[in-house]
């Protein structure tokens, strides 16, 4: 049974346009809108069940400060699970935005992120299951499989997901991350030949800065090329990153690497 994919938000922490920024990639954004504009990441997968396709689960990787806007403009009402990656805000704050939760909502991460999150002591019926990562776990007919990547920044150590469908359809997504990922999680990525990967994109620019954080669009293409993966999706971008079109352009000689936009639907 296929999934849908919408990708909530395509932008980083700040967002684009950034706050009190004239540069030529957030006037675009102000102008023009989407896909020029970025809200904070979020990712929503829709899974159809095999037996009843009327019977869908929704699953929220993270829950950025835009989510509640986010899902509102997709048209989704009810959540069945949240996937957190790590922990810093432009991941996990929209999170208190559940208070009004009609049941308990299953969360799902490493015990570390689950217990840091509960810090927060958010009004929110929760039923958490903590994550080992290159354990997988079945969760309503998908196989999910939770890997390390590379985010020095985190104030939890980060996750990446490999998610696998009754069909045998992958997606991988990364969440946040430089591109020297332990070997263990880029052998896992490999050797599932996702139908789809959804990785890290940050500057258009090589810098020594973010070299253990995040992706460069060089590092993002070369990370694609070697994880087999059928199409890549790039996001989490800055206002450093040039306008979409001026990426899609750069792109175009890569007929399976595309630039993730607000609202973007994906179906596998």
């Amino acid at each position: 049974m296929p999934i849908d994919i919408i990708i909530l938000g395509s932008g980083d922490s700040i967002g684009t346009p950034k706050l009190a920024c004239r540069c030529e990639t957030c006037e675009i954004a102000r102008k023009n809108g989407i896909p020029f504009s970025r809200t904070r990441f979020g990712i929503l997968l829709t899974h159809y069940s095999k037996s009843d396709p009327t019977n869908t689960t929704n699953i929220l990787i993270d829950t950025g400060p835009d989510c509640r806007m986010q899902l509102l403009q997709a048209g989704i009402e009810d959540i069945d699970a949240i996937f957190w990656t790590h922990m810093h805000y432009d991941h996990m704050v929209g999170f208190g935005d559940f208070y009004h939760n009609r049941g308990s909502l299953d969360v799902l991460s490493t015990e570390e992120t689950l217990n840091f999150i509960k810090n927060f002591r958010f009004k929110v019926k929760t039923t958490p299951h903590p994550l080992e990562p290159y354990v997988p776990i079945d969760y309503h007919g998908l196989k999910i499989t939770p890997f390390y990547v590379l985010h020095k920044s985190a104030l939890t150590k980060p996750i990446g997901f490999l998610i696998e469908d009754e069909t045998s359809k992958k997606i991988v997504i990364t969440g946040d991350t430089g591109f020297s990922i332990p070997e263990e999680s880029l052998k896992l990525i490999q050797n599932a030949s996702p139908d789809v990967l959804i990785t890290d994109m940050f500057t258009d620019a090589d810098t020594e800065r973010f070299k253990e954080v995040h992706m460069s669009i060089s590092e993002a293409i070369r990370f694609a090329q070697i994880s087999n993966a059928k199409e890549t999706y790039l996001m989490h971008m800055s206002h450093r990153c040039k306008p979409h079109d001026e990426l899609e352009t750069y792109l175009g000689s890569y007929e399976y690497i595309h630039v993730a936009y607000d609202t973007q639907k994906i179906s596998l």
